[in-house]
């Protein structure tokens, strides 16, 4: 293999791709030790001690968590790894989670928030919430065509529905 890389790519482009990827390595690893630091802050905060997870569940979450920048995002994978140590008898948290979190866009994670938020202050077990495409637009500064690949993408990944009549998806 390297006797053929030699014949297609210089070597100045060989030790740039290196260079590049030692960047990449030290980032996600960066990102790594970050979410372990805020893993055990939320696993403080609520006074849990951590028990331990998995390998097919913990190595694939971090790996997942390591590619993101959002800040949020970053959050949500932090809160799932917490509560995967921090799951107590049959709390069990599906390992899919990750994968889950891992197709959000930070704006998709906004919305999440912004609905999780909106749930949690009305104190109701009531949760459904409806948005106007426009509205929603305006209120994450976005255009209606992004709210609209947003909510497809939540549509497809299950977190949210369209509600009980198909069409009305098309404008809500």
């Amino acid at each position: 293999a390297k006797h053929y890389i030699d014949k297609i790519v210089d070597a100045p482009a060989r030790d740039l791709s290196g260079l590049l990827s030692d960047q990449i390595n030290y980032w996600r690893f960066k990102n790594k030790i970050n979410l372990i630091i805020k893993t055990a802050k939320f696993l403080k905060k609520k006074g849990i001690d951590p028990k331990r997870v998995l390998p097919s569940t913990v190595i694939p979450l971090i790996e997942d968590a390591s590619s993101v920048d959002d800040e949020l995002l970053s959050d949500m994978f932090a809160g799932l790894l917490a509560s995967h140590a921090g799951a107590q008898g049959d709390g069990v948290i599906h390992p899919s989670y990750s994968k889950i979190l891992s197709q959000l866009s930070p704006l998709d994670a906004r919305v999440i928030h912004h609905l999780y938020v909106g749930i949690s202050q009305a104190g109701s077990a009531h949760n459904s919430k409806m948005f106007e495409l426009e509205k929603a637009a305006k209120s994450f500064n976005t255009s209606s065509e992004e709210m609209r690949h947003v909510f497809e993408n939540l549509f497809r990944l299950g977190i949210c529905d369209r509600g009980p009549d198909t069409l009305d998806h098309l404008n809500r």
